[in-house]
């Protein structure tokens, strides 16, 4: 698969222009972003995929991209071969930019460890969305309401939610971004350490 390199500025900007079911794969080299475009229905495709495991994740979610960078460094490092086993994609679905990682699904353990490890937890299953204005495909509920359903949906396909009694269901959500990015940079520093990798 070709990639287009771009610079720093250029994929910001790039993310804040996606329209709605439009998303990039995306791999670094050099620490420039590579990126590849793909669309819902592509995304589709990767749900008939055996032998993955995938996490969803709404990008806004305090400790979302900090879980996404942890798991890469901790278990897929960059510029190793190890990182050939970890695709990441960034995806704007109902208007909310969404983030997902792909595992070999013998690897999966390792996602749920990461998990524990950042305070957060994997759902079995994938987002949804109620209301009015919806776009893509959609369901019925059991109360007769309608959904739009994830279009990356299998049952090797989890979301990635704040655990239980995390201060983010207090209001503390800085607070969470805050122990967030210290796990991360711990696991980061560990990953560095010789004999690791």
């Amino acid at each position: 698969m070709e990639h287009n390199v771009i610079s720093p500025e250029e994929f910001e900007m790039l993310v804040n222009m996606l329209p709605d079911g439009v998303g990039l794969l995306i791999d670094t080299e050099d620490d420039s972003p590579k990126v590849n475009k793909f669309t819902s229905d592509e995304l589709e495709e990767l749900s008939k995929r055996d032998g993955h495991f995938n996490i969803v994740g709404l990008s806004c979610r305090p400790g979302c991209s900090e879980y996404f960078q942890a798991l890469e460094q901790a278990w897929f490092t960059p510029s190793t071969p190890l990182n050939y086993d970890f695709e990441y994609r960034l995806f704007k679905w109902q208007e909310m930019l969404y983030e997902i990682g792909s595992v070999p699904l013998e690897k999966k353990h390792l996602c749920f460890e990461m998990a524990e490890k950042m305070g957060m937890r994997l759902a079995n299953g994938v987002p949804h969305v109620l209301g009015g204005g919806l776009t893509g495909k959609l369901t019925t509920l059991m109360d007769g309401v309608e959904a739009a359903v994830f279009p990356l949906s299998n049952p090797n396909t989890f979301t990635l939610e704040s655990e239980r009694g995390s201060p983010i269901y207090e209001g503390r959500s800085e607070e969470v971004k805050v122990e967030s990015q210290r796990r991360r940079d711990e696991i980061k520093k560990q990953s560095k350490e010789p004999g690791r990798n």
